[in-house]
């Protein structure tokens, strides 16, 4: 089974982000029996007061205690937007080598503009898993359905989101793959 960390913007409107995060995590366990969900600050949350810096804190810490014992297999992205809160985890979830996995491509170009800049070099993996291509990044398409990269067998390679099931970073960050919800 695996074990799936559900990240998810919160703060803003936070009964409202609570409520999607459930409705993801109940179509979890009714669509996909082979995934454990889990999403640990929403016990926290019925608690603690997330505009509360202290208890913002306190939830921050119970929530990294599951990356640091190891107890998630991958991390996947929901929302519109990778959130402050959801780039922390992110950012311990590279340092632990625990995948990342954008769920819409909102998110996915959210975390590409977070991690990437023009110039950086990647290894781009086709969904097929078989093809590896050595690219560097270009930027994202104006219309925000892909982005540029070139590679050494094509001079421009135009990626769209399925043309792409993993990016690796060559900048000192960790693999993470990329899939579109269904």
């Amino acid at each position: 089974m695996l074990i799936v960390y559900v990240a998810h913007p919160i703060g803003g409107n936070v009964t409202v982000n609570m409520a999607s995060v459930k409705a993801i995590v109940d179509r979890m366990f009714n669509d996909r029996p082979e995934v454990y969900p889990i999403a640990p600050y929403l016990f926290a949350l019925e608690r603690l007061d997330d505009s509360k810096a202290e208890d913002r804190r306190r939830g921050i810490a119970i929530n990294k205690l599951y990356f640091d014992r190891r107890f998630i297999d991958e991390v996947w992205l929901f929302g519109n937007r990778v959130s402050s809160g959801m780039w922390e985890e992110v950012r311990w979830a590279r340092r632990l080598r625990i995948p990342v996995v954008p769920m819409n491509n909102k998110v996915l170009l959210s975390l590409i503009r977070k991690e990437l800049t023009p110039g950086d070099r990647m290894t781009l993996i086709g969904s097929s898993h078989q093809q590896k291509t050595l690219a560097t990044y270009l930027g994202e398409m104006k219309d925000g359905n892909g982005i540029y990269a070139r590679n050494h067998i094509h001079p421009l390679l135009d990626l769209s989101w399925g043309d792409i099931a993993h990016i690796d970073p060559l900048h000192g960050t960790l693999p993470h793959c990329f899939r579109d919800a269904a």
